[in-house]
């Protein structure tokens, strides 16, 4: 005890962040290609509320200047951002062209930020992938209604599929060996001379045991494997968290299935996907109690069945809306590819509240500088944004024409940061999957890992100059579980328990490959560092029973141990691993739906992080749920101001993982608008407090607390109905 000064130590250091498709705007602008987002809200509008869409958003393509402007007066260290797939590489795919326009907004963002001393930590993929139709893809397409969960599983967000417990754990698995190879790619290729770090950005919140049970542990700590460890173990370990492992191979094998949901990961695989991060990032926004419960329906196919804890918040808590939000705009300026939210937002508008899209969003393609004047105003350390895929690379594909717009509007962006004083911290995919990508198959397609791993290459050459915090991406588990899971967010797919742990899979072997090549080919050059962010609420325990105490453990191992274990550890939380493979048996599957690290994957993950990065905004009780007839329960839910919640899952984190370096990369309060914020001002007030007492009294590394979000701006399927 014995700390007199409570204040944060000299070195740590502030950010804010933001992502790619939620601000850009400028969508078809200087090459950018179809991301998933753009489709979705063209197509079907009502996907997002209100019809928003982020065509325009922010129009930070244009006002990227503007943006650094605002970091620097914020006062912040380093901005977060993340590159959009599509505007660098337009058509998406592996060898397609690159869009020097994606590229040189890129360089001219991050540019900025060097400028202004604000360090650049960039996301390479955040939740929007490209679309491409042709041939066989289109054979792959139909399949996705029975494979595809968060991207594939619940279908809420782009491209709104739903295939919960299989194309969510197939799009996982994907993303998984896509970031690995991009962490080789830097590795090998550019570490040398880049001397930058990576990491893979996961969301997820703490699960408090609902009581102090043994039951109700285990159902938090199952929580936290199957949402965070779901995609940090791969990475950190080299497979996903053995909890997870086992829940869905034991379900999937009851359920009829010949083999496990969850895609496994070969011994190769394992080995290089181990220890592909430099750091752990995480996004954490809330806390709920975790509380065991009775077992559903063997045959109910669920990323929520095969994690099995019953999560809720505190009706005593003061409640703030939940946050995921865009504010680049520029959604088709400038070469910028669509990608899955382009996508849905336009094809299906009623997807998002009001049929809002991202399109304009806050514009900030086109204000950056403004951008950055508020961060100097506001007077943060750094400036975390996101990198869009689609800008970047219009086409998608490895190999494709990068897209020179998009990378000057990065590079613009950067340097404005850099000329503040505002250190970039850049999210290399957030979410906005370019559509070509999504057009064969997703993030639950392993091929995804080739086509990440290329565009990690090219925004490492292009960007890593000007940055040297590198997320490879945001919140996976919204990406598989949201997206492929219960279809919530884009592409829309619901495929839970299948889809959503098959995206988790993919995704984290890319997060190793975009470490190793960091690691290989850029850091001793560019001395940067590499993580990937993953998010979790707190999960409390209901009660004091042992059962409560272990859901809520479950519900933490199922949250962030989903994909922290693999980066860690080399491999899922044994929890998700045996409550997965148990499942999928009962259920009648073959294996299970959890996919398996083989071992070359397993160290191949493992330790693929320079510190765990962790989002978090409140905290659910937890309490345990027999095995039995269960019906699903509602994963999302309005925020909750638990501040205590944040102090507990830092120090869980710190004690699952070897006290590792920790970066907060999300956190924050949302609300209906106004002009008074004593809310988020009380919201911060104790959420610091906490965070500072974790420091000082606990004596966990947090290095860095990153508010969400700069401004006001598209929030994914609730468009601009909140405001972060």
């Amino acid at each position: 005890m014995g700390v007199k000064n409570r204040t944060f130590p000299p070195n740590f250091k502030f950010g804010v962040a933001t992502a790619s498709y939620q601000i850009k705007g400028a969508w078809n602008e200087d090459g950018k290609g179809e991301n998933i987002w753009n489709h979705i809200c063209h197509t079907n509008p009502k996907f997002v509320d209100n019809e928003d869409n982020g065509d325009i958003a922010c129009d930070s393509y244009h006002k990227y200047k503007e943006d650094v402007a605002m970091l620097k007066e914020l006062g912040v260290d380093f901005y977060r951002f993340s590159l959009s797939w599509s505007r660098i590489m337009p058509k998406g795919l592996a060898g397609s062209p690159v869009n020097q326009a994606g590229i040189d907004y890129y360089r001219n963002l991050l540019q900025e930020l060097l400028r202004n001393n604000i360090e650049p930590l960039v996301t390479t993929s955040p939740n929007h992938c490209k679309i491409l139709v042709a041939g066989q893809t289109l054979n792959l397409r139909n399949t996705m209604p029975i494979m595809l969960e968060f991207c594939y599983g619940a279908g809420t967000i782009a491209p709104g599929i739903k295939a919960s417990g299989y194309a969510d754990y197939k799009c996982t698995h994907k993303l998984i060996k896509a970031h690995a190879k991009a962490y080789h790619l830097y590795n090998d290729e550019f570490r040398t001379k880049q001397q930058s770090l990576i990491g893979l950005v996961v969301d997820s919140e703490w699960y408090e045991p609902a009581s102090d049970s043994v039951e109700d542990q285990e159902a938090s700590e199952r929580a936290l494997q199957f949402t965070f460890g779901w995609f940090v173990n791969p990475i950190v370990n080299g497979n996903y968290p053995k909890i997870m492992i086992d829940r869905v191979a034991k379900r999937s094998q009851k359920q009829g299935y010949a083999e496990s949901r969850l895609p496994k990961f070969t011994s190769q695989e394992i080995d290089y996907i181990k220890g592909t991060h430099h750091f752990v990032a995480l996004n954490c926004y809330t806390t709920y109690y975790a509380q065991s419960q009775n077992e559903s329906n063997i045959n109910e196919v669920s990323f929520e069945t095969d994690m099995n804890v019953n999560r809720f918040f505190d009706k005593d808590w003061e409640e703030s809306a939940s946050s995921w939000l865009k504010v680049e705009g520029g959604w088709n300026e400038d070469g910028k590819g669509e990608n899955i939210w382009d996508h849905l937002c336009h094809t299906n508008p009623d997807f998002v509240f009001n049929s809002d899209n991202g399109d304009i969003a806050c514009n900030s393609y086109h204000k950056y500088k403004e951008d950055v004047t508020m961060l100097k105003e506001v007077g943060v350390d750094y400036y975390r944004f996101s990198l869009s895929w689609s800008r970047i690379l219009p086409k998608a594909l490895a190999g494709t024409p990068i897209n020179q717009a998009g990378v000057d509007y990065y590079r613009n962006l950067t340097k404005e940061l850099l000329d503040n004083n505002i250190e970039p911290m850049v999210t290399i995919f957030h979410w906005d999957l370019p559509e070509p990508l999504q057009d064969i198959g997703g993030w639950p397609n392993p091929e995804l890992e080739d086509h990440y791993a290329y565009y990690a290459r090219v925004v490492f050459e292009e960007l890593g100059d000007l940055v040297k915090i590198w997320l490879t991406f945001n919140e996976p588990k919204q990406t598989c579980l949201e997206g492929y899971g219960t279809g919530n967010l884009a592409p829309g797919i619901t495929a839970s328990g299948v889809a959503d742990y098959k995206c988790a899979h993919t995704l984290l072997k890319a997060h190793a490959k975009a470490y190793h090549i960091y690691d290989k080919e850029f850091r001793e050059a560019q001395q940067g560092t590499v993580s990937l962010v993953a998010d979790t609420t707190w999960f409390e325990p209901a009660t004091d029973s042992d059962q409560d105490k272990e859901a809520a453990e479950r519900a933490l191992q199922f949250s962030y141990g989903w994909y922290i274990n693999p980066v860690v550890n080399g491999n899922y939380p044994q929890v998700m691993i045996d409550r997965i493979d148990e499942k999928s048996k009962q259920q009648g599957y073959p294996e299970s739906r959890l996919p398996k690290f083989t071992t070359e994957e397993m160290d191949y993950i493992k330790g693929t992080y320079d510190f765990i990065a962790l989002n978090s905004f409140t905290t659910l009780y937890t309490a345990w749920l027999d095995d039995g007839n269960i019906s699903d329960v509602n994963y999302y839910s309005d925020l909750n101001v638990a501040p205590w919640g944040l102090r507990k899952l830092v120090n869980w984190v710190s004690s699952t993982y070897k006290n590792p370096e920790i970066f907060i990369t999300e956190n924050g309060f949302s609300d209906k608008g106004g002009l008074e914020d004593d809310g988020r001002v009380n919201y911060y007030r104790e959420y610091l407090s906490n965070l500072l007492e974790a420091i000082l009294y606990d004596g966990v590394n947090v290095t860095r607390f990153t508010a969400w979000s700069l401004m006001d701006n598209f929030e994914w399927d609730r468009g601009y109905r909140q405001e972060p």
